[in-house]
């Protein structure tokens, strides 16, 4: 999937995030097969997102991922968008500063 369609898909990534996520992926698949494993993804997007292991896990179950099991770009760029999105503090990490809302205060007093 090309990177227009990947940032249509996914709005809340800027031009240069999808850059970076592929280049990331592509990193990631040695031998140039298209795919990595769920382990291999699993690693890391903790590593990059700074995530435990079961938060990572729960958002890959939530990623169509199809039966063989293996992850392409797309679902691996989905793995990071729910990652992301799933705390404030990944918001501000993953996408640059972030516009205070009452929410976002409310769990940063916490």
């Amino acid at each position: 999937m090309n990177v227009l369609k990947l940032q249509k898909k996914y709005p809340q990534f800027q031009q240069s995030d999808i850059f970076g996520l592929t280049d990331a992926f592509r990193k990631l698949d040695v031998d140039d097969r298209g795919w990595v494993d769920e382990g291999t993804a699993i690693k890391s997007a903790q590593n990059t997102e700074r995530q435990p292991y079961d938060v990572v896990r729960q958002a890959l179950r939530e990623v169509e991922v199809g039966s063989s099991r293996h992850v392409e770009l797309e679902d691996y760029v989905d793995l990071i968008a729910r990652l992301r999105q799933s705390s404030p503090e990944q918001q501000r990490v993953g996408t640059g500063p972030q516009r205070v809302t009452a929410d976002t205060a409310a769990c940063e007093q916490k």
